[in-house]
Order: structure tokens, then C-alpha cells, then sequence
């Protein structure tokens, strides 16, 4: 009979194969919503940065329309 401490199938050594796995995984999935983090972060300027540009080029419009129609 085989002491306690010995596996004879090989789990004991796929045991660790797994936990460093998903240890690996969980490293992984972190660091994508980090990324993920960066990323909207970066939306929400890029998206802000868009409405004032929008407002500028709305007003500009108008103000062109509004100086032309004055003129005619």
C-alpha cells in the first residue's frame, strides 16, 4: 500500500499545473480590467472632447448662417 503523501494517479502534480492555471487566469483577468478601466476612461474624454467640438462647430454654423441671411 502506497503512503497518503504519494498520489498514484498524478493529481498531486496536476493539483499544481492547475493552480498555477488559475493563478495565470486570474492575473490575466485583472490586467483586462485594467485595460478595460483605461479604455473607457479614454471614451469618456474622447467623448467630451467631441461635444465641445460640436458645440464650437454648431455656433460657428449658425453664426455664418445667421451673418449671411442678415446680409442679403
Amino acid at each position: 500500500m502506497m503512503p497518503e503523501t504519494q498520489n498514484s494517479n498524478g493529481w498531486n502534480e496536476w493539483s499544481k499545473y492547475v493552480l498555477k492555471s488559475l493563478e495565470d487566469l486570474d492575473s490575466d483577468v485583472r490586467q483586462l480590467s485594467t485595460n478595460i478601466d483605461q479604455v473607457k476612461e479614454a471614451l469618456w474624454i474622447m467623448k467630451g472632447k467631441a461635444a465641445v467640438w460640436g458645440s464650437i462647430c454648431g455656433a460657428v454654423t449658425g453664426l455664418i448662417v445667421t451673418i449671411a441671411i442678415k446680409s442679403i
